[in-house]
């Protein structure tokens, strides 16, 4: 791919054939492509280059959060960047939810062509997540009205509580075989909980993680200070 492409890994998933073709005419270097979220997620080798993916919301096995979903646990902390096609007939939650699983760009299928693509994917892999200058008119007034009056979002209070809880024990020093024994699962759960959790708050390992857990309040200075660190024992039920 050209620049500013060339260091990214371009996957491609669509239900349409008429939009994987379309997109691998303007792009046919793409590295992963597939008509299902089953399809691509087999078909996926991760590397270290970062992943660019390019989607429509037509998947016959599960929705795009489920793609992007299985692709964050398969990437680990290996950036991934999402540019969704969507129907123009689109509820407002459903928007949301997609803004709030790290998509960066949101375009309409009824407004596709090789111009509106490259636009979007350069805003995608320079800017991150955020309100992509791009979209339809249709949707920034949407998008505007909905998430400025509440200021940027918070990463720390979109952690599950599953994701915060971990990421408090990591910072407080405990290790993935202490924790999974506290939540009662498997320590290969917490290493995946744990990855996807360092992928949403864009950190690369545990002392990155850490200082965010720092900064964000997760953790305080005074626990991190203690020299004691008490026995990790599961919670009573």
């Amino acid at each position: 791919m050209a620049e500013p492409f060339s260091r990214w890994q371009l996957a491609v998933c669509s239900g349409s054939a008429v939009f994987l073709a379309a997109v691998l005419a303007l792009h046919p270097g793409a590295r992963f492509q597939g008509r299902s979220v089953a399809r691509l997620l087999r078909g996926l080798t991760p590397r270290s280059e970062p992943v660019l993916l390019l989607a429509t919301d037509d998947l016959p096995d599960g929705s795009a959060l489920d793609l992007i979903s299985g692709l964050r646990q398969q990437l680990g902390t290996v950036p991934l960047r999402v540019v969704l096609y969507l129907e123009d007939q689109l509820d407002r939650e459903r928007l949301l939810a997609y803004l709030r699983a790290g998509v960066q760009a949101v375009q309409r299928l009824e407004t596709f062509d090789g111009t509106r693509l490259t636009a979007a994917m350069e805003r995608a892999v320079q800017d991150g997540p955020g309100l992509d200058a791009n979209l339809d008119p249709h949707y920034v007034g949407l998008l505007v009205k909905e998430l400025q009056p509440q200021g940027p979002i918070d990463l720390a209070e979109q952690l599950g509580e599953r994701e915060r809880s971990m990421l408090q024990l990591v910072a407080q020093g405990y290790n993935a075989s202490e924790i999974a024994r506290y939540h009662g699962i498997r320590s290969d759960s917490v290493r995946r909980y744990l990855s996807q959790a360092y992928q949403r708050i864009g950190v690369r390992d545990r002392a990155q993680a850490v200082g965010w857990c720092l900064s964000h309040g997760i953790v305080t200075r005074q626990e991190l200070d203690r020299l004691y660190r008490p026995s990790l024992e599961p919670p009573l039920n």
